[in-house]
């Protein structure tokens, strides 16, 4: 599921930063490797691409057999993600969570079929 949040360094009010959570304990996030910096602020300002980094982190420990097997394609996913450079119009938050959700989604498909 997506859950929005506000952007690193942005006011609270704000939410529109997108992250995906995968089975109930794992968020997934694309976000710029210095968000803070004025330099990386400037730059998406102006629309030009910045280093990015996905993050991973756990909410909850779930030791659900289905659960693992979803963040496990969820980790997959983001092993083969290849633009990690972050681009306010083409390669963002919402475009990395859509692009996950799209693939988990498929995936779980998938499994159904068999």
């Amino acid at each position: 599921k997506l859950r929005l949040s506000p952007l690193i360094g942005g006011p609270a009010f704000l939410p529109i930063h997108c992250k995906v959570v995968v089975a109930e304990s794992v968020v997934y996030d694309f976000v710029p490797i210095d968000p803070l910096n004025v330099e990386v602020s400037g730059k998406l300002l102006s629309l030009q691409a910045v280093p990015g980094e996905i993050r991973r982190s756990n909410q909850i420990k779930n030791g659900n057999c289905n659960s693992s097997r979803l963040v496990a394609k969820a980790d997959n996913f983001v092993d083969q993600y290849c633009n990690r450079n972050l681009q306010l119009l083409t390669n963002n938050c919402w475009t990395f969570a859509l692009k996950l959700s799209w693939y988990l989604i498929i995936e779980s498909e998938k499994e159904t079929l068999e």
